[in-house]
């Protein structure tokens, strides 16, 4: 890892795996000067496959990025809170909440339909396939771990994966629905059944994260009480 005042930059193994290259992560914290962004340029040509977060969300971090040869925009993540309120509390019937859940098909299934508008499925660079095995794995990986919790319908028809930033702090990382029970209110309830939880357990606030083209999924936050905090921009760069 190499940190700085303006960014962070990470390597990544997991991903250096899986695409069989050199891959790295950037955080970008502010917004860079002139020199900072130099020094930026030379460390990301010594990756085949970096991808650029600008967290900053400034207009100028932007236009130097795409700058880059072989960078395009790829997600504009808008982050959403939820303020827990001793009024949440109370019981959820009709749904499973917990970790070390096993592995399930029509779980996997779900989610595989759900990460359509991910970022790895928008980059021309990255093969159908590739996208479908990673995102595969990504979900797999999350069973049976005792930092990754479900929340699942009883028919299983809808699911929660969620994880803990801190204490205080719950990370909604994916909800789906059964297409053939989609618009039927199962993500709210989902969603109240997940603030139940964090109430119950002195949890403050719940966080989730989507793409500005989802407007389903943000009109779904809105209409369950989250605000939108912020808005971020990610690009992928190809060094090949």
């Amino acid at each position: 890892m190499i940190m700085d005042r303006a960014y962070e930059f990470l390597e990544q193994k997991w991903d250096s795996e899986f695409f069989k290259m050199k891959c790295a992560r950037v955080h970008i914290e502010k917004n860079l000067s002139t020199g900072e962004f130099s020094g930026l340029k030379k460390k990301v040509r010594n990756f085949e496959f970096v991808t650029i977060d600008n967290n900053a969300s400034a207009t100028e971090n932007n236009i130097k990025i795409c700058s880059l040869k072989g960078c395009c925009l790829v997600d504009v993540p808008m982050i959403f809170f939820y303020e827990v309120t001793f009024q949440d509390q109370g019981q959820s019937i009709g749904i499973e909440i917990g970790n070390r859940y096993p592995e399930d098909e029509k779980i996997k299934t779900m989610a595989r339909n759900s990460f359509l508008r991910g970022r790895f499925y928008k980059d021309p660079s990255i093969e159908k396939s590739k996208a479908d095995d990673l995102y595969g794995n990504w979900i797999k990986n999350a069973f049976s771990r005792d930092d990754k919790y479900f929340v699942v319908t009883e028919e299983k028809t809808g699911f929660i994966l969620f994880s803990f930033i801190d204490k205080e702090t719950m990370d909604i990382e994916l909800i789906a629905v059964d297409e053939e029970y989609r618009n039927m209110g199962i993500a709210g309830k989902m969603i109240s059944a997940l603030k139940r939880k964090a109430a119950d357990h002195g949890v403050h606030s719940i966080r989730v994260v989507t793409q500005a083209d989802n407007i389903q999924a943000i009109n779904l936050y809105f209409r369950n009480g989250f605000k939108l905090t912020k808005c971020e921009y990610t690009f992928h760069c190809w060094n090949r």
